[in-house]
């Protein structure tokens, strides 16, 4: 969604984001065996800002002083300034129109937090987070209801039964499993690809006796 030429190689190439955008901020090599309590700083960075998360949540998420993670989150931005762009944008046009939306056009109004009286300040945080977090919401309800849709026409023993965040859990019988994984991963896939189309969407699909998060 900021279009960063880091974030965009990386995706399209499979990298690790956690580790590349840890080794840009400490300016040190890093990966999951090399330096890793920087690869999880970075990770923490990545996910909160999703979640509108400043610099006193990812103080108490990562154990350190307010100070130190506002630091921290300068030489973020500071390393991927497109991502700031985004993020300020986002919030400015949200604030100004008084909604926010979702890559699939759905819109969030602010009604109900002004008349809550939530300062400025929470309204940012959910003009940050909202379309990110949303249309990933988007995504998972289209895929639930192409899932569904094929199950139904192919007569396949198989049946959506739950949803966890980014998660489906599919029931099938041992005789129709690998009609259904394909079957789930497509869909899946194509209802990503629907929203987000400059990168591949990857779906990881586990077969088991029970649902392992």
């Amino acid at each position: 969604m900021s279009s960063d030429p880091v974030f965009m190689r990386t995706f399209i190439e499979g990298g690790d984001l956690h580790a590349i955008v840890a080794s840009r901020i400490f300016d040190t090599p890093v990966s999951k065996t090399e330096r890793p309590e920087l690869r999880a700083r970075a990770k923490a960075i990545n996910f909160g800002l999703a979640y509108g998360m400043g610099a006193g949540g990812l103080a108490a998420q990562i154990g350190v002083a307010t100070a130190e993670a506002e630091q921290l989150l300068e030489a973020y931005f500071r390393a991927f300034p497109a991502i700031r762009g985004y993020l300020d944008r986002t919030a400015h046009e949200a604030l100004r129109k008084g909604f926010c939306t979702t890559l699939a056009g759905r819109k969030h109004w602010f009604a109900d937090l002004v008349s809550s009286g939530a300062d400025e300040g929470a309204r940012v945080r959910v003009a940050k987070n909202m379309p990110i977090q949303g249309t990933n919401a988007d995504m998972i309800k289209l895929a639930m209801a192409r899932i569904a849709r094929a199950l139904a026409e192919e007569k396949l023993d198989g049946r959506l039964i739950n949803m966890i965040h980014d998660e489906l859990v599919i029931e099938a019988g041992e005789g129709d499993v690998e009609r259904v994984t394909a079957i789930v991963k497509r869909e899946m896939i194509s209802a990503g690809a629907a929203f987000v189309r400059r990168i591949p969407v990857e779906v990881d699909v586990h077969v088991g006796d029970v649902w392992q998060h």
